[in-house]
């Protein structure tokens, strides 16, 4: 459906303006871009991309969230080695307290036993 010469002329659009444009411009009703088979499927894709990079998007935060909890273990493992070698140096250093101790000893009965 075409624009009328008055509509145009309304418009505020010269008569000759109006005259050339009554024949060349549709008239807009509601469910025109429904009815265009050009705006429905650029509409389509606005709207698939848009659902595509929302899912890229929450697949994305799921495998770092995933990532996260692999640190977390990871963590936990490296914690509990670095606990174990801990507990690893204490015992060496209370092996070596006994080693001074006997070699204080030692040393003692050596020193006696050149005096004598």
């Amino acid at each position: 459906m075409s624009l009328t010469l008055e509509e145009l002329q309304k418009a505020g659009a010269s008569p000759e303006l109006a005259r050339i444009l009554a024949d060349r411009l549709p008239r807009r009703t509601p469910g025109d871009l429904t009815r265009n088979p050009m705006a429905v499927t650029l509409s389509g894709i606005a709207l698939a991309a848009f659902l595509s990079t929302l899912g890229w998007l929450v697949i994305g935060m799921s495998d770092l969230q995933s990532d996260v909890v692999r640190l977390d273990e990871r963590m936990s493992g490296v914690e509990m080695r670095m606990t174990a070698l801990e507990d690893r140096m204490t015992a060496l250093e209370d092996r070596i307290t006994g080693i001074e101790t006997r070699m204080a000893g030692i040393e003692e009965k050596l020193d006696r036993l050149l005096q004598e």
